[in-house]
């Protein structure tokens, strides 16, 4: 699997995902704006090879990801402010750190899981990991680690590119309207300090920017999506916010209804 952390704006903040790859000795790419290569040169090695990307926005850096960064039938993007955890053994509604042998193991199983019939997977997100203990959490939403089968986007001509943010609910949902599934490894979570911080998509990622991705995605996928108002607690400020609602299972079995199962 190649892993790839697309970073922007954020050489100086400690990236602490590439942190927690790099120990756990999984070898990651560092997708970084060309104009910020020396930035960013501190990390280079041959455990973290830092490359060049031309694109601009995060849409168009995950497809330029997608079509040049390695050479793997996988790919899994990272977020690059993100810390790990293990679910607990005593306890499955509460988490732990990860070990960095752990971590290997994950992303091992993560790339074992993906395949032309579930072409998308990632880890549970810290926040609610305690409502939902499976192991594996089918046809669902997916953040901030987000591994692809290159192959089936390739063969289904879905890209990353026709939406400026939101694009990884967009094609998330594409994939799950060809009849394919997703899946959650629920037993790994990941955390992160929170939206709109220093760097990133919050250099271009206004409220605007935001609602009017909502809408666009709702008419995109029109019967799956539904645009909603939500209060923040931490990110943007604590202002409302537009959003989404979004019916990932309904989204599959009208998939499946029209393609038959993956």
């Amino acid at each position: 699997m190649d892993i790839v952390i697309p970073s922007r704006g954020r050489a100086h903040l400690g990236m602490s995902s590439l942190k927690a790859l790099t120990a756990a000795g999984l070898r990651t790419f560092l997708a970084v704006p060309m104009g910020e290569l020396a930035a960013y040169e501190r990390y280079d090695s041959d455990l973290c090879p830092v490359v060049g990307c031309p694109s601009a926005g995060i849409a168009n850096t995950r497809q330029w990801i997608v079509d040049n960064v390695g050479s793997d039938d996988t790919v899994c993007m990272v977020d690059d402010d993100l810390t790990f955890f293990h679910r607990r053994s005593d306890d499955p509604t509460k988490l732990r750190d990860i070990t960095p042998e752990e971590l290997w193991a994950a992303f091992g199983q993560l790339e074992r899981t993906l395949s032309d019939s579930v072409p998308h997977a990632g880890f549970a997100t810290r926040e609610g990991a305690n409502r939902n203990t499976d192991a594996l959490h089918w046809n669902t939403r997916i953040l901030r680690v987000l591994a692809y089968h290159r192959p089936t986007l390739d063969k289904e001509g879905i890209a990353f590119g026709r939406m400026r943010v939101m694009e990884d609910f967009d094609v998330a949902l594409r994939l799950l309207r060809t009849g394919r599934h997703n899946v959650i490894l629920n037993n790994f979570a990941h955390n992160q300090p929170g939206s709109g911080t220093e760097g990133g998509c919050s250099t271009y990622r206004t409220m605007e920017v935001q609602a009017e991705a909502a809408h666009q995605l709702a008419k995109l996928h029109p019967g799956f999506v539904r645009v909603v108002e939500k209060e923040t607690k931490t990110s943007w400020g604590g202002q409302k916010r537009t959003d989404v609602q979004i019916s990932w299972k309904k989204a599959l079995a009208a998939g499946e209804a029209v393609h038959g199962h993956a």
